[in-house]
């Protein structure tokens, strides 16, 4: 009888624990009606209609092909209307719930840059751009179905117009 209790007080506590818990999608949610902040989203309809465009290479469909979303969270003023402190740890609540791994970290004259991915199998899924000053926060969120020869094209430049 005390084994199931102490089973079920478990259960209760990680369920109460897990509902807590921050996605990517409701911290975006969550500070997209915030006065404080600029958001811009852009679907995967979006990227479709890109497609269209006749000047696009190979290697530039297939990464739009790849895409479903980008979304951007930045503040708008330097007030921060709002407890930063509040929103860093809410923030590394989320990227640990997500599961995501740090692939870069960068720290310069008052500024970091934190870029995390999250992938599935041999497939990248997520990328999130964190950009961090005194009083300023900025996110990007990058999410699709990218193989890894994409994303090393991507980071060697080869996607770029000359």
């Amino acid at each position: 009888m005390r084994r199931i209790i102490i089973i079920v007080v478990t259960f209760i506590v990680m369920l109460f624990s897990g509902l807590k818990s921050q996605t990517l999608n409701s911290f975006f949610k969550k500070y997209n009606g915030n006065e404080s902040f600029e958001s811009v989203t852009v679907n995967k309809m979006a990227f479709g209609l890109a497609m269209l465009a006749g000047d696009l290479e190979k290697d530039e469909r297939d990464v739009l092909s790849a895409m479903h979303k980008i979304k951007i969270l930045t503040s708008k003023d330097s007030t921060l209307a709002l407890d930063y402190g509040k929103l860093m740890d809410e923030f590394e609540e989320v990227v640990k719930h997500e599961a995501l791994e740090s692939a870069l970290s960068v720290r310069e004259k008052g500024e970091k840059v934190d870029i995390y991915t999250k992938t599935n199998g041999t497939k990248f899924t997520d990328m999130v751009i964190a950009v961090r000053e005194k009083d300023e926060f900025s996110l990007i969120w990058l999410n699709g179905n990218f193989d890894q020869d994409m994303v090393h094209k991507i980071q060697n430049g080869k996607m770029l117009n000359d």
